[in-house]
């Protein structure tokens, strides 16, 4: 049977070991790529206010552009040139989501993607 000092050593050093493991935690969270596509004009007011709402509705779920999500907003995809400029982009950058109502911009993506 171990005395209680020498229990007390073994539990010391135990848990020195395991300290650098605890200490470090979980490595940062990448921030998340995130495309917001509509096909109104960038200078259009109610477009602005549905990029507002979208960013509104990520933080209140957590995501905070410029701080875990990264939001990138693209104007005027009704054009199919620049709905396929913009999603081709979007798709070499890697994002993690594409948002969009766009029909157009659906079927762009489902050709791109396949």
């Amino acid at each position: 049977m171990l005395d209680p000092t020498r229990r007390e050593l073994i539990f010391l050093v135990g848990a020195a070991a395991a300290w650098p493991l605890s200490a470090r935690g979980q490595p940062p969270e990448r921030k998340r790529l995130i495309g917001w596509v509509i096909g109104m004009s960038g200078e259009d007011v109610e477009a602005q206010a549905r990029l507002v709402v979208f960013r509104e509705a990520l933080a209140a779920l957590g995501w905070i552009d410029g701080r875990n999500a990264d939001i990138v907003a693209r104007f005027g995809t009704a054009d199919p040139d620049r709905n396929r400029a913009a999603i081709g982009e979007l798709l070499r950058r890697q994002s993690d989501a594409i948002v969009t109502s766009n029909p157009l911009t659906v079927s762009t993506l489902m050709q791109e993607t396949r």
